[in-house]
């Protein structure tokens, strides 16, 4: 029997799963046979069970859970193999998606996505097929057993006694009925006549189909409503029409062709002669809609033979005929798609003979013409092969087969190499039905690449083995595959793990290179390093590693590797990196730098020390690599007197093949300084041409030795005329210069040293005294210091930044150097002379920067560096006994809102008025810091009262309370302040802001706009809180929670009509933590998203395995709305649960609707079509309720208890009579929530209300005790 229950491979098993098999997923069962689905349902674990029977053409469903109509055309039916077939063997297809003939199938891929199909066929009477009875799963079924197959044809039995019983109930019931009609025909004709057409007008209703009658001799025509219902008219009374109206009705392509077949009815010839009338014809609707229809008729005659009328049906085949064309279309596809694979095919049956092949098998097998056809005996292709190439591939082999089939082995494979030398793969499948699949494959193109590619394997790892390099392949775990022999012979033995080869590396290089390679590896990236490899005798050489990404032969990812000994080069690299650090070293004592002149192409390169010393620009990037210019761009720096004696020196030098030196003036590029060089360069001679061809050498800063020899030249007299035209330069430039002697008192400034403060030549004071009365009595001190240092020898110059007095009353800052020139025997200095510079503006920029730093640059506030600084301070005042403070911790409510509204330029004009108040609250001496975004502290000091910070919060609250006129419009927000004292809550910094925040997270929760005072106990509450968080994070991920269910009750019915999920968290320590505390810990830290899920799911799951039909309704939350997934998460949870979408509630609350109402909106809308209930939770508590009933229509309003509790209250109560005289106007129901007492039950009542819940009739109780409470609250409604 599990034989006959494989899947069907034939034409009639295709046959068994129809285009279009979905729509009777939702058909009504009849309750004489629910039994038998209820438990084969639970004795099989799935969640579709139907027992649909059949008549000639309709498959009527008679039993099955989840179903809503009566019946369903054969066409469209599962299990319509088993009605028309010839079969009485069950269908099993365990996967609908793995079989090709059904994977794309409606009821696979549409909304119940189904999986698994078995049918068992109800044997009603011997040679009659009365239907099947279907198991139907949403999850492939690969163990379905042969004791479950024999359970299910129990169970069909069963199902055929109770056909069998209903029609012997049926015969009796026909007898009596036949009885009494002979009994009262006479007086009752008229009444059953009646009761005749309003059952022919039933049946037509139900079946679809519509009769017609055809008077011939007065050319009229008389219609069923059906018939007008299929013709899209709505019934005509009287019900008849002229016959060329009738016609006109038909496609005008059909419509002789129907003329044609009622004149041949009428004269009773051709296919007619037995008064017989059939056609299939379209007709066209009034909309232009086109349909396909079958009539059927017979020819009324009278007593002699005269044709009086012919009555027939007309049917809607419209579907059928597309399913027919759609099938003529598969079946081409398929025929297409069979010829135009690059293998070999055919099908044999049990008997051997061919049923399906395609012509590329004739091509690789070069079959005789003829040879191959359908129901040609395959033993002819055998024998053809075998005399052919002498042999008989054992795959093809009819006896190997049957052998393999009867041990019960899957197919085979094999190679066989013809005649021609072709090599082909052959394949042989058994199907379940006893027929065999043979595939040919041309493999020879294949075998010789492979052939190829071991040969090109083996040359390149003999040419590997030649290489200098080290060469290794690992695979994707990095593990050694393969290795040349240089590897070998390198390391002493075979390297085969990463872990081997990384103790290889050197331990200064593991940690640089380990890091990039993970990352490159991770990345799958071609990468290199330089690493040091220890060599078999314990030397470690440098090596430069190379690996490449690369497909190992089985296709899996792998690393070719190669190493290449670079010791020598990291040697010679380093000495050379030594040698030019070392000649770097001595430029930079010698202060000298290093040059080339290349005589041939004109350039010349300077080293980075001696582009310095001339001030010629350098590469930022690499300024080690010097400069290269042409010879022109160097003499644009050099005075022309200059360049002519250098061009001189290097023609002598080259004419007569020696060295030259020669000395130079280079001015700065950039400050025009002038510095005096002296170059020394040593020819460098072809040695092609024995002429010198460049110059090698070195310029050397003698600019001191220069003005030192100038100083020896000059007399006394020149000196001071060196010194007049060096002030006159100073004037020109931007230093003021003086001279002062020391003995006298006397100092002189120069007109541009006088001007930099103010004064005209001749104003400013020339004695020392007055020079220090200008200067700033805070820098007075460190002037004296520093001048006093160098006048006795300590410092080698003199030089202070000091604010002195200008002219107009202000200080300037000044940079002061001074060097004393002239000492007297004893050591005493004499002459102090100097320059000074104006850095005001300088200072200046530092300020600001500085101020920048530690301000907040929108409000100019302390920032919250200064703000840690100053609490700092003030702490340590008071642990030495200084007066007591307080630290507070204040956050806007309300900041987002106006800044998303108004925009962030109001936001930060909203931000300067709070600072500007919150500094106009305090007292001198206070600090108002702005922490970040919309947080700010203060530190309030001297406080002689433990209520003076509390005060200050309060007129905080009331000045920030005011409105502010941002943009035109007066904006109003508040704010929450947390308070600590010190020394009360602590004295550290740290721990009392944390106390503060502490305070102000308390004075956000209780309401905000208010103020809290840190206490003791909150750190305990703030600690419990966050262990409850994790423990809810664990709880979540372990699955804790669950769902408890309480009952809604009707009160036109007094029955449940649903019941309510709500979810509880059983804690191992705390017990049940009602959802009031776990709840908002959720919605803040995000969990309350896989929560919602998983109730959602967890909800329709318990839902469905229940045997009363209430409706469930689940909580959501504003946070699953804010996310893509809602809708696909319903969607599944229906699905896996196979619930209907109508018996599921989603109640939301009014915070949903207040973001992105349009969008939330849409996504109500969406789910409502699904056929899912939406309610509005908790009603009147919020400020738009009525604008959200404008916006969406829902199903059900759920008043909240707040107005139950206090309905007694006659404002109250009008309230609630309000609400549901709006739900009976907009048909919504209206359910009372919080119903605890017998009054408020009676007083709901009275009011309307059409459904409540609460305490009164049940608390939430789990999955397993709600069937006792319904059960319990149906007898108390019976009693009552």
């Amino acid at each position: 029997m599990q034989d006959q229950a494989q899947d069907r491979g034939d034409e009639e098993g295709v046959d068994a799963v129809g285009p279009d098999s979905t729509s009777w997923i939702d058909r009504d069962p009849e309750f004489h046979l629910d039994a038998v689905c209820r438990i084969a349902a639970a004795l099989f674990r799935v969640p579709i069970v139907l027992v649909p029977l059949a008549d000639t053409d309709f498959l009527p469903l008679k039993a099955g859970p989840g179903t809503g109509e009566a019946e369903q055309d054969r066409d469209d039916a599962v299990s319509s193999h088993h009605i028309a077939g010839e079969t009485d063997r069950p269908v099993v297809i365990r996967d609908l998606l793995a079989d090709p003939r059904f994977a794309d199938h409606p009821l696979a891929k549409g909304e119940f996505q189904a999986r698994f199909y078995a049918g068992m066929p109800l044997a009603h009477r011997p040679g009659h097929r009365a239907g099947t009875l279907c198991l139907i799963d949403t999850v492939p079924r690969p163990d379905f057993t042969e004791e479950q197959l024999l359970q299910l044809r129990d169970l069909a039995l069963i199902v055929t006694g109770h056909l069998r019983l209903h029609d012997a109930n049926v015969e009796r019931e026909a007898e009596l009925c036949e009885r009494q009609r002979v009994t009262s025909i006479l007086t009752r004709r008229e009444a059953l006549l009646r009761a005749a057409l309003d059952s022919q007008r039933m049946a037509e209703e139900i079946a679809g189909f519509g009769h017609w009658r055809i008077h011939i001799p007065e050319g009229r025509v008389e219609w069923s409503e059906g018939m007008a219902r299929i013709h899209g008219r709505a019934p005509v009374d009287p019900a008849r029409i002229p016959l060329d109206e009738h016609l006109a009705f038909y496609h005008p392509e059909d419509r002789e062709r129907v003329r044609w077949h009622l004149d041949e009815a009428v004269a009773g010839v051709g296919a007619f002669a037995r008064d017989d009338y059939e056609h299939r014809s379209r007709i066209i609707r009034p909309g232009g809609e086109c349909r396909v229809v079958t009539e059927r008729g017979i020819v009324e005659r009278d007593p002699t033979g005269a044709i009086r009328a012919i009555s027939g049906i007309c049917l809607d085949v419209t579907e059928l005929a597309r399913s027919d064309q759609h099938l003529r279309e598969t079946t081409n596809l398929l025929r297409i798609t069979l010829e135009s694979i690059d293998e070999g095919l055919v099908m044999v049956d049990m008997d051997d003979r061919v049923r399906v092949h395609n012509e590329r098998l004739n091509l690789l097998l070069d079959l005789p013409p003829g040879m191959l056809h359908d129901g040609a005996p395959f033993d002819d292709v055998r024998h053809f092969i075998a005399e052919r190439d002498g042999t008989l591939p054992a795959v093809l082999d009819r006896g190997v087969r049957d052998a393999r089939r009867e041990r019960g082995e899957a197919g085979a494979t094999g190679e066989h190499q013809q005649r021609d030398e072709t090599l082909l793969e052959l394949c042989g499948v058994p199907l379940a039905d006893g027929s065999t699949v043979y595939t040919f494959a041309d493999v020879t193109a294949r075998q010789m690449a492979e052939r190829s590619l071991r040969e090109s394997e083996a040359s390149y790892r003999l040419l590997a083995d030649f290489l200098p390099q080290m060469v290794w392949i690992t695979n994707d775990r990095d593990d050694t595959t393969y290795c040349n022999r240089h590897c070998d012979r390198y390391y002493g033995r075979p390297l085969v793990s990463l872990l081997e080869r990384v103790e290889s590396y050197h331990p200064d290089d593991r940690d640089r290179v380990y890091g990039d390679v993970c990352d490159r590896h991770k990345a799958w990236q071609d990468y290199d390093f330089e690493i040091r490899i220890r060599r078999a005798d314990g030397v470690y050489r440098w090596h430069k590693v190379s690996k490449r990404p690369i497909r190992l032969l089985d296709g899996a990812p792998g690393w070719l590797a190669t190493a290449l000994d670079i010791d020598d080069i990291i040697t010679a690299r380093i000495a050379l990196e030594r040698t030019g650090d070392l000649l770097r070293l001595a430029q930079d004592a010698a202060e000298a730098g290093v040059w080339e002149w290349d005589l041939v192409t004109g350039r010349v390169w300077q080293s980075q020390e001696s582009a310095r010393m001339q001030g010629l620009p350098l590469d930022e990037a690499d300024p080690a690599a010097g400069l290269s210019m042409t010879m022109e761009e160097w003499e644009r720096n050099v005075p022309d007197d200059d360049v002519i004696r250098v061009r001189n020196e290097a023609r002598r030098a080259i004419a007569t093949r020696t060295n030259h030196r020669v000395e130079f003036r280079a001015l700065h590029p950039s400050t025009g300084e002038c510095r005096w060089f002296q170059g020394f360069g040593r020819a460098v001679l072809d040695p092609r041409t024995g002429e010198v061809c460049r110059f090698v050498g070195m310029n050397l800063d003698i600019t001191a030795r220069k003005e030192t020899e100038e100083a020896f030249r000059a007399s006394d007299a020149r000196l001071r005329v060196s010194e007049e035209r060096l002030a006159l330069a100073l004037d020109s430039g931007r230093d003021g210069l003086w001279d002062a002697d020391l003995q006298t008192g006397a100092v002189w400034f120069s007109d541009r040293s006088q001007s930099m403060l103010g004064y005209e030549p001749g104003e400013f004071g020339k004695s020392f005294s007055y020079v220090q009365s200008l200067i700033h009595p805070d820098d007075m001190a460190a002037c004296h210091v520093a001048a006093t240092a160098h006048f006795e020898g300590r410092l080698p110059a003199f030089e202070i930044e000091v604010r002195v007095r200008n002219k107009v009353g202000g200080h300037s800052w000044l940079l002061a150097r001074g060097k004393v020139v002239t000492r007297a025997a004893d050591g005493a200095p004499i002459r102090f002379v100097g320059t000074y510079i104006d850095i005001t503006a300088r200072k200046e920029a530092d300020q600001r920067i500085a101020h920048l730093a530690r301000h907040d640059a929108l409000t100019g506030l302390p920032n919250r560096s200064v703000f840690h600084d100053r609490l700092k301070q003030v702490l340590a005042t008071v642990r030495n006994g200084g007066c007591a403070t307080a630290v507070l911790c204040l956050d806007l409510d309300r900041f987002k809102a106006i800044n998303d509204t108004l925009g962030h330029l109001a936001g930060d004009t909203l931000l300067k008025v709070v600072a500007e108040r919150l500094t106009d609250v305090v007292k001198p001496g206070d600090m108002v810091s702005r922490l970040g975004g919309d947080e700010f502290g203060i530190i309030l000091v001297d406080l002689d009262r433990s209520d003076q910070a509390a005060e200050i919060a309060r007129r905080v609250i009331d000045s920030i309370a005011q409105p502010i006129k941002l943009d035109g419009q007066l904006a109003n927000i508040g704010i929450s302040i947390g308070i600590a004292h010190a020394p009360a809550d602590g004295l550290e910094a740290d721990p009392l802001l944390r106390h503060a925040d502490l305070a102000l997270y308390r004075a956000k929760a209780g309401g905000r706009n208010t103020f809290r005072v840190y206490e003791a106990g909150m750190d305990a509450a703030i600690e419990e809180r966050l262990q409850l968080e994790v423990d809810l994070r664990q709880a979540v991920l372990r699955g804790d929670l669950i769902l408890h269910y309480q009952p809604v009750v009707d009160l036109e019915t007094d029955t449940v009509s649903g019941v309510e999920a709500l979810m509880r968290w059983p804690h191992p320590t705390r017990g049940m933590i009602p959802p009031a505390t776990f709840i908002e810990i959720a919605e803040e830290t995000g969990l309350i998203i896989d929560l919602g899920n998983w109730a959602l799911r967890e909800a329709c799951r318990e839902a469905a395995s229940w045997t009363h039909s209430a409706r469930i309704a689940v909580n959501v939350s504003a946070m699953q709305f804010r996310e893509p997934g809602l809708e696909q998460c319903v969607i599944m949870a229906l699905s896996a649960s196979g619930l209907a979408a109508d018996r599921l509630e989603l109640e939301i609350t009014e915070s949903v609707l207040i973001q992105d109402t349009e969008a939330v909106i849409g996504c109500l809308h969406r789910l409502r079509y699904l056929g899912v209930r939406i309610a509005l939770d908790d009603f009147g508590t919020g400020y738009s309720s009525l604008s959200y009933l404008r916006q969406f229509p829902f199903d059900k309003i759920k008043i909240d208890r707040s107005f139950i509790r206090e309905i007694a209250d006659a404002d109250t109560a009008a309230i609630v009579r309000a609400i549901v005289g709006l739900g009976e106007r907009r048909g919504t129901t209206i359910t009372a929530e919080g119903v605890e007492t017998r009054a408020q039950l009676d007083l709901v009542r009275a009011e309307g209300c059409g459904e409540v819940q609460g305490y009164f009739f049940s608390k939430p109780v789990s999955a397993r005790d709600l069937p006792g409470v319904i059960a319990r609250l149906s007898c108390a409604e019976r009693a009552a």
